[in-house]
Parts: C-alpha cells; structure tokens; sequence
C-alpha cells in the first residue's frame, strides 16, 4: 500500500512489459530493428525490462541522458536531437566502448571540422524532414542532401544514413491520416533510395524513423530499417485520442491529494498542478482537459466523451489542478483521498514528477531524480 502525500507518478509494471513485447513483435515480424527512445520514462530500471525481451540498440534526446544510460552498460546509443556544438567536450567524454549516434540537421554543422577523437568514437545520421517541419533537411532536396553526404564523407565520418521522426502524426484526427502519412512518407523514401543508388551505386544507407502513432498501427515499413518509438512504453491520453492503443494499455497515472471538494458545484482541486503533469491538453467535446480521473477498475472502459461518465482535470495552475465532474462524481473526491489521473501526456509527467513508484512501492529513480517523500 503506498503512503502518498505529495502528487506521484504511478507505473504498471505488467502493462509496461506487454507493450514492450508487442511492440517489439510488431517490428521484429517487419524484418525492423527496434531502437526505442528512452526519453518517455527516462529510468534505468525501466530500461531493465527492454534488454530483457533482448533490446540492445537505444535512443535518447540529449547528451546528458546519453551519460545517464552509458553509465548504466547501454553501448549502442542515438541522440536523436540536432547536434549541439557547444556540447563536443561532453560527448568526447562518453565512455570509450559506447558508439553514440549523431544526427546532423543543418550545412553549418555539417560543414563543422569535427575532431578524429569524434569521429573515432561516432557514427552520423542525416537528418530528414519529412512533413513534420522541426528540424532536418527537407527529404525532396536531392541536391542539398548529396552535398551534405559528400561533406561528411570527406570528414572521415562514419555516415550510417538518414534519420526521420513523422511527429505530424501527433497532430492527426485518426488512424486514416496516421496512415496517410506513413504511405506519403514511404513514398517520398522511395523516391530518395532511387536516387541515392544512382548516385551512390553499390553503398548502402539505412534509414531510421519513429513515433509512436504510426508505429502502434499495422503500417507498411518498407525501406525502413529501424523504429524508434518511445511514448509507447507508456501511452497516455493523447495517444488514447489518436487510436493508438486501447484505454488498458495506458501504464502510467498520477496520484494526487485530493484537497478541497465542492459537490454542488461539481468542483474539486487536488495537490497536482503544471509543475506535475505538464500542460498538455486535449479537446474533448468543446473542452479542454488535462486528465481523466479514473480508477483501476474503471479505465478499461474509460471513453472521452464530454460530459462522461468520469470526472475531467480542466485546469491547472503551479500546484492546483481544477476537476470538474457531476456532485456524485464529486462526492467521492474528499479531501485526504487520493485523485487518480490519466495524463494527456505520460513523457513530460515523468520529466516533470523526477521519479516513479510502482504499485508495490518499489522506487524507480529517473535522469531528473529529485527528494520525494511517499
């Protein structure tokens, strides 16, 4: 039984370990490596349970959580964000047995005189835009892209090939524009893999892509190598919203004390504000929301329909989260009780929350641990 007194980022080990396993099916059937990104849970003990089902290859966002899972014996590790300059000296300190993939996402620093102790230790990746509109070069520029090769090749870098993340999925209305993406992606890869094996007669580039939503539905993933997905491990609201998983496959929740209850006017305010679970939101019906409060028993039938049959988080501030709901609904939120909430987004709460506790008590520490008392 946990003792929670301040707002706590729950997990459910068995819903983690089968969204890992299906996943991990669902590439390894593609003929796909699986590369996940660890950036969703951000734990070394959550990382556990992927090289248990037999994961060797990782990705992550930052250098800094690149030291984080190298100290831990990963030895395979993308940083899927721009390449910062300003960071050399601390990649140059990741252990010397770790191969850090580097992604290059603009000429400047393609044209950067990387030092041979890089170079040594690094494999590159060239970064493509493929309708998202971030960062990366667009995937049509043909001529840009020849150019950026020839200028890391000159280097001496170890060039593995180009790297996409379709996050406009993340902005779709379902699973048909979802799927429309993905064939207008393969689509616009093939066109590249045509040209770069005229241009590059007999050398081979692997491709790289990755988000969740396309990745969670059986797509076509011809011409692509491997798959990065990251949110999966967890999923939350968002993901529910796309068609991406089904309400049980959601891993992770909030628990948050329950501190003022207004039944008549359908109004509580719980201990969990931005500072907690962020402040993505969803449109539900003509509202806004931030969460779902559901319990265990409940979230296995949990729909977003406004006004449901569970009580919505439609605002926060730092600490305050606003809950709104019928007065039954809020009959059942009194203070000293515990408010148990679905975030509308599970990567920024683990970021936001430092660490998670699993339904036994067990602790797990994550990149941004800070003191939390249960």
């Amino acid at each position: 039984m946990l003792n929670i007194t301040v707002p706590a980022a729950v997990v459910d080990l068995d819903k983690v370990r089968k969204n890992i396993r299906r996943m991990k099916q669902r590439l390894d059937k593609a003929g796909v490596r699986f590369r996940p990104h660890f950036k969703t849970h951000q734990s070394w003990k959550i990382a556990e349970i992927f090289s248990q089902e037999g994961i060797r290859q990782i990705t992550v966002s930052s250098v800094t959580m690149a030291h984080y899972f190298a100290r831990q014996g990963w030895k395979d590790i993308t940083i899927a964000f721009p390449l910062n300059l300003r960071e050399m000296d601390s990649i140059l300190m990741l252990p010397e047995d770790v191969t850090v993939g580097l992604l290059i996402s603009d000429s400047s620093t393609a044209s950067y005189s990387f030092p041979k102790s890089l170079l040594k230790k690094s494999v590159f990746w060239i970064e493509l835009d493929t309708g998202h509109h971030r960062s990366g070069f667009s995937v049509a520029d043909f001529h840009i892209l020849t150019w950026v090769i020839d200028k890391l090749c000159s280097t001496g870098a170890h060039l593995q090939g180009f790297l996409f993340h379709d996050g406009h999925t993340y902005n779709a209305t379902g699973i048909e524009e979802i799927r429309e993406i993905r064939y207008n992606t393969l689509s616009r890869l093939s066109l590249l893999r045509e040209f770069l094996s005229e241009k590059y007669p007999g050398r081979n580039f692997l491709f790289s892509g990755g988000d969740t939503p396309s990745c969670s539905q059986e797509l076509p993933m011809e011409g692509i190598d491997e798959m990065r997905p990251g949110n999966f491990v967890f999923y939350d609201l968002q993901q529910l919203a796309l068609g991406s998983c089904q309400p049980e496959d959601i891993a992770l929740s909030v628990l948050c004390p329950v501190v003022a209850s207004y039944p008549d006017q359908g109004r509580a305010v719980i201990y969990g504000g931005s500072i907690h679970l962020s402040k993505d939101k969803l449109t539900v019906g003509k509202e806004t929301i931030y969460g779902v409060v559901c319990s265990e028993e409940k979230q296995s039938d949990m729909r977003l329909t406004f006004p449901g049959d569970l009580p919505f988080l439609t605002a926060l501030s730092q600490e305050h989260g606003v809950i709104q709901g019928t007065a039954e609904q809020i009959l059942n939120l009194v203070p000293g009780s515990l408010a148990r909430v679905i975030p509308v987004h599970s990567c920024l709460v683990v970021s936001n929350m430092k660490q998670l506790v699993s339904a036994d008590g067990t602790v797990f520490e994550t990149l941004n641990l800070h003191s939390v008392d249960f």
